[in-house]
């Protein structure tokens, strides 16, 4: 894409108030696997299977065909949550290969890619106006989800950027994490060093969430039904997935 043929104000435009934010989303599902994850009480414990499967097929799906992702994310997001609710629901799914789906996603580079948006969600409710300044940052953000996400980047250096992101929310007791001016300029300039360092390709970008969950999830449970047609069936690198645990036959141990 030729960088000088679009008008970058107009490509990143104000947020639409009635569209869901794809934070939101990812947040949601994080939330229901670390709850799962950290050991809930019995009696939730108990009921999680039937409770799942109808928040997945009710209000989580609703919410993620309003998100501002595309298309085939949407139906590959809403196939892996019905899958993983069904499986656990039946019982042949245990909370140690719940687990294991949340340990692949911490594996590749879906942590921080959840934690960079989360600081640009930062950044644009403090600029809200749409002028220049904020279209060259919020395309400086997409240069840089892109080298995570392609890892043009290494690792070491993106968990030391995100270090005293990390030191500012735990140091927060009070509920309000927002980030300050300073804070927000500082990880900005970091970001401009390591995009410019990695020859990110300055254009638009949207990282493939659905697609780091799906690896996630068919690891423990295997292949399934392509949602999507357009749905990669394997690793963009081309690397063969893990091999999965076989779902039909776990014990589904509680």
């Amino acid at each position: 894409m030729d960088y000088e043929q679009y008008s970058p104000s107009q490509h990143y435009p104000q947020p639409h108030r009635h569209r869901i934010p794809v934070l939101k989303i990812i947040g949601t599902i994080l939330l229901v696997l670390i709850l799962i994850c950290g050991g809930l009480v019995t009696y939730v414990a108990y009921n999680f299977p039937r409770w799942a499967a109808s928040f997945a097929r009710g209000p989580l799906v609703a919410e993620i065909e309003k998100a501002d992702l595309p298309a085939e994310q949407k139906a590959l997001l809403k196939h892996n949550i019905t899958r993983v609710a069904d499986a656990f629901e039946q019982g042949r799914m245990s909370f140690t290969q719940f687990k294991a789906i949340l340990t692949n996603l911490a594996s590749g580079p879906f942590f921080n890619l959840v934690q960079v948006e989360a600081i640009r969600h930062q950044y644009e409710l403090a600029h809200p106006q749409s002028d220049d300044e904020r279209a060259e940052t919020m395309l400086l953000f997409d240069r840089f989800l892109r080298g995570i996400a392609e890892g043009a980047i290494p690792r070491g250096q993106i968990e030391e950027m995100l270090v005293p992101m990390r030191e500012h929310n735990s140091k927060q007791r009070d509920g309000h994490n927002r980030l300050t001016e300073a804070e927000l300029n500082q990880f900005i300039d970091a970001m401009r060093l390591a995009v410019e360092s990695a020859n990110i390709p300055a254009e638009p970008f949207q990282p493939d969430y659905a697609t780091e969950i799906d690896k996630a999830v068919t690891a423990v449970l295997g292949p399934g039904q392509s949602a999507v047609t357009t749905a990669p069936a394997a690793d963009s690198a081309g690397t063969a997935p893990a091999e999965p645990m076989p779902a039909e036959t776990a014990p589904a141990e509680r």
